[in-house]
């Protein structure tokens, strides 16, 4: 089931929502809408919906020009971020509620059936005749998801789905939608703002901003080559610093740092002048010498080893090493070992 977006655009009032969104999925491809709050996420997901109308550009699903198709009709599948089940019904019921509403709607044993077999996927089967506020926040977003899937759907839009969840829930929850949205070949798309479930659930990452679409790909491609200032800093931890480029090699300002040839630059500026850098924690090289330049601030350990948290001149900087002997209060020689930049202006 394929997905075609065309020169999107919604407006409310003087406020541009989407701004000539262009957006192409696949057949079973798992897309991610990531962007800061405002940017456009979950407007676009529910004009693909049809529960929203955009001013202008069209959506095509399978070939199919969706413009003046009501929601009903598009077969879609919908999970909302807090689920909106309905709550004097039972979760068998909420499960069955898209097919007892359909023009001609399967027999009683057909739906009984379905509804079963959807409810034994998702790891609740026990639940049915519970209600909704009966059972766990994970066991509501599974319900949720069994509901959409019971119309059979042709496209799933999930809008922030783990968003009401724990932590240690969500991580539960993300393996298992990754494996479901694989077994049942579904074409999805979900919009979140935690960049972690984006890249570890998505096949491609669409990076919104200001209503449009500012890059879209892998999540690989997305960490090694960000399009811009903006998503080079959205994406991940990074220190953001100001420099100056040669043509040749970074010079940082403000920073009592060694410059850095461009042979250790992941991106470079595209004219020499002034210039911003982007260091992940992990792209750092602290040593003990006698010339020092930064003071460690603080040290806790992390999955990887330890980070440390830095000052060097004007700026703060966090590194992560396997591992490091130094402690608050002590000096180091402070080191980039590789960066990303980009023109300024």
């Amino acid at each position: 089931m394929s997905v075609l977006v065309r020169g999107v655009e919604r407006r409310f009032g003087a406020s541009a929502a989407l701004r000539a969104v262009d957006l192409t999925v696949s057949a079973g491809e798992f897309v991610a809408l990531l962007g800061p709050s405002g940017s456009g996420k979950t407007t676009l997901l529910r004009i693909l919906a049809g529960l929203d109308i955009a001013d202008a550009g069209t959506v095509s699903i399978d070939g199919e020009d969706m413009t003046h198709i009501p929601a009903r009709l598009r077969r879609i599948g919908f999970v909302f971020q807090h689920y909106a089940l309905f709550r004097h019904m039972t979760i068998f019921e909420n499960v069955a509620f898209g097919l007892r509403i359909r023009r001609e709607p399967p027999r009683e044993a057909e739906i009984v059936q379905r509804v079963n077999g959807l409810l034994e996927r998702v790891q609740i089967a026990e639940l049915a005749r519970r209600r909704p506020d009966q059972i766990s926040g994970g066991q509501r977003q599974r319900a949720a998801l069994a509901r959409a899937l019971a119309i059979e759907p042709r496209l799933l839009l999930l809008d922030e789905p783990f968003g009401a969840l724990d932590a240690e829930v969500r991580k539960g929850l993300r393996r298992w939608l990754r494996d479901l949205h694989r077994d049942l070949g579904l074409t999805s798309l979900f919009v979140t703002h935690d960049q972690e479930e984006a890249m570890e659930l998505a096949d491609r990452v669409a990076i919104m901003r200001d209503g449009q679409i500012v890059q879209y790909d892998t999540p690989e491609a997305l960490m090694d080559r960000p399009v811009n200032a903006f998503v080079a800093g959205f994406l991940g931890d990074a220190a953001r610093l100001p420099a100056e480029w040669d043509g040749t090699s970074l010079h940082f300002s403000g920073a009592q740092l060694p410059s850095l040839p461009a042979s250790a630059l992941r991106l470079a500026p595209t004219r020499p002048g002034p210039a911003v850098a982007f260091i992940r924690p992990h792209e750092w090289s602290v040593t003990a010498q006698e010339e020092t330049n930064a003071t460690v601030r603080s040290r806790h350990p992390v999955s990887r080893g330890v980070r440390l948290e830095l000052s060097i001149g004007e700026y703060v900087v966090e590194v992560e090493l396997p591992a490091s002997p130094l402690r608050p209060g002590e000096r180091c020689q402070l080191g980039v070992t590789a960066a990303r930049a980009y023109d300024v202006g």
